[in-house]
């Protein structure tokens, strides 16, 4: 069971984010005549966009990770999907973090 978890939570981690971000339109905000010429609206709209579909993949891809090693340690269940599990949300967790130590480097 915890192998089947992983696996789905391996492929929440990517469908979610790119749900969260095609979902909400980017249309600007009518402004009235005379108002100020930009709006920042839709530009904070994408960036909490951004902000949740990455924190929906962390949270996806570290709930995977540990269910993944929860069906490894289990003796009686087949291990490839929980391989798989762990191979995909393992994969995502290790580019983030890499981002972000490229980030905070600098």
């Amino acid at each position: 069971m915890f192998g089947i978890v992983s696996v789905l939570f391996a492929a929440l981690t990517f469908l979610v984010p790119i749900g969260i971000v095609a979902s909400q339109p980017l249309d600007p905000v009518r402004q009235p005549a005379g108002g100020p010429e930009h709006d920042w609206e839709p530009v904070v709209r994408a960036l909490t966009n951004v902000a949740v579909a990455l924190l929906s993949a962390v949270a996806a891809a570290l709930l995977g990770l540990i269910a993944g090693l929860i069906a490894i340690l289990r003796p009686e269940r087949a291990r490839w999907l929980a391989v798989t599990g762990l191979v995909a949300n393992g994969l995502v967790l290790a580019f983030l973090a890499l981002v972000a130590l490229r980030a905070w480097a600098g």
